[in-house]
């Protein structure tokens, strides 16, 4: 009766797949994470000496001597919301936390330094207590890390997951570090499926975008017109691994007005103006979605699904109350939970189905990771295409009653350790 049937389909479909995935794991390569732990050892104690120079003693995990160093000796001024009021914690203290520090405007020698030395500092201690540590422990005993995915944690249904007895999270190991994990067949590779710009190419087909379906179906590099705007010659004199760095540095703001991001550098700002001007069919369906929820408090997306914002409202200010996740939620919902779903849904059948020894050990977002037997990595391509393409049309078409218009890609790597490099060999894996 609530239509809600054919995304209980989806979703339990799904199931087997993960609870077979969930039984795999996935291998670390001990030496590469022996060497990236210690490299980070040491460049926690050098900024941790750096750091209790530059402020005479303070504790950086005490938030309260960090807010007296801030805001008392380096006389940063602090972070104002758009009425020009300072911006602090639920007990109005001066907020020390990792977002708000990089929204500091540092202009003296000592606050740029503290700014450089504060934040490397935390980047560095939550990889060893989030990742490294982890990776470096299960290697060390000689262990797989395995993981509980959840779809029912995210609002969007997004896939979540929790580590078991390694507690990593699979969606959040950063770019870093992925080339740490291997295969753990000796001859094996690990092979990745990633569904190619999908947030923008669903925010299209969610938009019906004309100008954004002719830039899809030209080809445009989305990401690396973002890294050219934002980061200006940097990005365009660049090369290599250094380039694809910066395009991935890029990639959080072309996607933050698919969400109804606004806020940001000049820079930033500038370029979330142009994408709203630039694609109008997406912002001004966004900002139908906005007028539905104001007047009924639910949205209903092509799929059955429906969100419901109970206390979305317009403040006095002339904000709107909930007006972002509006925005965001129906992408990022069709994009992660619906298309790379079933995609995967269908390549872990399709590879039973050719009875392969190859087989899935991770998703994460829009990506799908396996360890491929050698002899088996062209008919794994080959399926993988099938599946992240035409197999999506086909069920949104046959279970969702859509037809969808937009072309969807997918790109692979196929390699003996995921998303490696000799850029990235040559950064971390020398001792230093």
């Amino acid at each position: 009766e609530a239509g809600l049937d054919r995304v209980m389909f989806t979703r339990c479909l799904y199931v087997p797949v993960l609870a077979d995935i969930e039984l795999r794991g996935i291998k670390i390569d001990h030496d590469r994470a022996s060497t990236i732990r210690l490299n980070l050892l040491k460049e926690k104690a050098k900024l941790e000496d750096e750091f209790t120079a530059l402020i005479g003693g303070a504790s950086y995990s005490s938030p309260q001597q960090v807010a007296k160093v801030l805001y008392d000796d380096l006389k940063f001024k602090e972070v104002l919301d758009w009425k020009g009021k300072e911006v602090r914690t639920a007990t109005n203290l001066r907020k020390t936390d990792k977002p708000t520090i990089a929204k500091l405007q540092a202009k003296t020698k000592k606050q740029k330094e503290f700014v450089r030395i504060f934040t490397r500092l935390n980047e560095v201690s939550d990889a060893l207590s989030k990742v490294v540590k982890h990776f470096h422990d299960s290697a060390e005993a000689n262990e797989l890390i395995h993981f509980n995915f959840n779809q029912t944690i995210a609002q969007t249904h997004r896939l979540t997951s929790s580590g078991k007895k390694y507690k990593v999270q699979g969606q959040n190991i950063n770019n870093t570090y992925k080339p740490c994990v291997r295969a753990r067949y000796d001859g094996w590779y690990i092979g990745e499926r990633d569904s190619s710009g999908c947030e923008f190419r669903v925010a299209t087909e969610l938009g019906k975008d004309l100008l954004g379906l002719e830039h899809v179906n030209a080809g445009r590099d989305f990401h690396s017109y973002t890294a050219s705007v934002i980061f200006g010659s940097s990005f365009e004199t660049s090369e290599g691994y250094a380039r694809k760095q910066l395009r991935t540095r890029a990639k959080p703001h072309t996607f933050k007005p698919l969400y109804g991001g606004q806020s940001g550098t000049p820079d930033e700002r500038k370029y979330y103006e142009a994408f709203r001007e630039l694609y109008r069919g997406i912002s001004e369906t966004q900002d139908t979605w906005v007028d539905t929820v104001l007047k009924t408090k639910q949205l209903r997306m092509i799929n059955g699904l429906v969100f419901y914002w109970p206390n979305a409202k317009v403040l006095k200010s002339g904000y709107i109350y909930e007006s972002t996740k509006i925005k965001n939620y129906p992408v990022q919902s069709i994009a992660t939970a619906d298309a790379t779903s079933v995609a995967t849904i269908y390549l872990w059948h399709a590879m039973r189905i050719e009875k392969m020894q190859s087989f899935l050990t991770l998703v994460v977002h829009d990506n799908t990771v396996g360890e491929l037997h050698p002899d088996e990595k062209d008919k794994w391509l080959e399926i993988g295409d099938r599946c992240f393409k035409d197999v999506i049309y086909w069920y949104f078409y046959n279970v969702y009653d859509y037809s969808w218009v937009v072309p969807l890609d997918s790109e692979y790597d196929i390699q003996y350790h995921w998303s490696d490099n000799p850029e990235w060999q040559e950064k971390y894996l020398k001792i230093q």
